[in-house]
């Protein structure tokens, strides 16, 4: 009788010692250490998910650009007309001969390699095409070839051409700051007279006013251009209004002496 209740309490401590839980293990801070296996510091990191280096938002090409080309006859009216990109397309207006009013044309924009490639068209109410293709000097500056063709209005002839180019990126809200890209942005911003290139080395500001010399590529056009600062901003001048002596406000020339004694002939 002893030994079977021996054996009984024996049996119970048995199942209780089985019930009990176990004493927790200290946490091992790299498993896989001890067999070789990588630590955290050798994981390779994850692939980044944001832009690749050939799409447009890396290559930082959205915005807008100012196209500045040589004039051929041949060829559409491409210089200085604005070109914006966005989400890796680009549109441009351009002039046509034999249409009134700007052509839009529109296409991809891609960048591999440090080269940047636009195609832009259009195919109604005619096909007309602009291909661009170049390299960035800077951030702000991307210079290449270019190419055009297309019909003219009636279907009858057409028109094909191919030219270098200079693209600049054109800053906004850059007030009436003496530098030449806010200068740039005011002439450009006056659409009723030419649009041109100016050269940021002539740029010379006083007393609220701003001149520049035009990229000589360009002066046969305008030699050089005047900018007055209004509430904040630089609104372009003619020069014929900048240097007249008999302002009809003020009875003097409004461009101060010192602007205009290289621009209005004395």
């Amino acid at each position: 009788m002893r030994r079977w209740g021996v054996a009984w309490v024996t049996g119970i401590l048995l199942v209780l010692s089985a019930c009990s839980p176990s004493p927790p293990q200290a946490p091992v801070e790299n498993p896989t250490a001890s067999a070789g296996g990588p630590t955290a510091s050798d994981s390779p990191a994850a692939p980044p998910t944001g832009p690749t280096a050939t799409s447009p938002a890396a290559s930082g090409l959205d915005g807008d650009w100012v196209l500045w080309t040589k004039a051929q006859p041949s060829c559409p009216d491409l210089n200085g007309r604005r070109l914006h990109v966005a989400d890796g397309t680009a549109t441009i207006a351009v002039g046509i001969v034999g249409w009134t009013a700007p052509v839009t044309l529109t296409g991809p924009v891609t960048s591999d390699g440090g080269t940047a490639t636009m195609s832009l068209e259009r195919s109604k109410p005619t096909a007309d095409a602009v291909s661009l293709k170049g390299s960035p000097k800077d951030a702000d500056t991307i210079t290449g070839k270019g190419s055009a063709g297309g019909v003219h209005p009636g279907g009858r002839n057409g028109y094909s051409c191919t030219f270098t180019f200079t693209l600049e990126r054109l800053v906004a809200d850059a007030g009436d700051a003496c530098t030449a890209p806010a200068i740039q942005a005011a002439v450009l911003a006056a659409t009723k007279l030419p649009a041109v290139r100016i050269d940021p080395a002539t740029v010379k500001c006083a007393q609220g006013w701003a001149t520049a010399r035009v990229d000589p590529a360009q002066a046969a056009q305008e030699f050089a251009v005047a900018v007055q600062s209004e509430k904040g901003r630089w609104v372009r001048r003619s020069l014929s209004d900048a240097c007249n002596w008999k302002h009809p406000e003020t009875g003097t020339r409004p461009l101060p002496m010192e602007l205009a004694a290289s621009l209005c002939g004395g």
